[in-house]
């Protein structure tokens, strides 16, 4: 039962509905209470759905517990890049195989940005675009670096693919950010 309930956890968080996921999560959780990979799920229902303390509490956990769980040390990196903890992300992503998710390099790109360390978010962003289509949260991750460099006109560009994303898109919120890196884009001429 645990399981299933976690696979429809899984399923409602791809469909966008995070706060959906969170109770069948924390449903699963009470049934598989040692299981880390349904603890890293919730964490990621809850960043999704706004809650981004709650999310690192509960990889903090899993962490503890299981100090190199691949998933919530991605996950923890991800979400610590995204609030601006460019040092401690990193910490977290170096530590996890970034050729498996396009998102980790994309984390690993923002975080040089905000370390001002350009030239290597540069090179970052360059191929995690080779290897990425629509995957929201990479193309935010890269679109923000690009705004932080001063690249207005392509962080525009990689936030509208990221808003047109297919699931898992964006999260809610983080479209306002979306938009607002956006406003740069030049009009399409056709």
């Amino acid at each position: 039962v645990g399981g299933l309930l976690a696979a429809i956890g899984r399923v409602r968080l791809a469909q966008g509905r995070s706060s959906d996921a969170i109770r069948e999560l924390y449903s699963a959780i009470e049934r598989l209470p040692d299981d880390t990979s349904v603890q890293t799920e919730l964490a990621w229902a809850l960043w999704y759905d706004g809650h981004p303390d709650a999310a690192v509490d509960v990889l903090n956990d899993v962490l503890i517990r299981e100090g190199n769980a691949a998933e919530a040390l991605r996950a923890r990196g991800e979400i610590l890049a995204d609030r601006g903890d460019a040092e401690a992300a990193l910490r977290d992503l170096k530590r996890v195989d970034r050729l498996q998710w396009p998102s980790v390099r994309a984390a690993e790109a923002l975080c040089y940005a905000l370390l001002g360390r350009v030239g290597t978010a540069e090179q970052e962003i360059a191929a995690v675009l080779a290897e990425i289509d629509d995957y929201g949260l990479a193309l935010l991750h890269a679109a923000r670096a690009q705004a932080l460099m001063g690249h207005s006109e392509s962080a525009a560009q990689l936030a509208l693919r990221a808003k047109n994303a297919s699931p898992p898109t964006v999260p809610a919120h983080r479209l306002a950010e979306v938009d607002r890196l956006s406003r740069h884009a030049r009009p399409d001429p056709w």
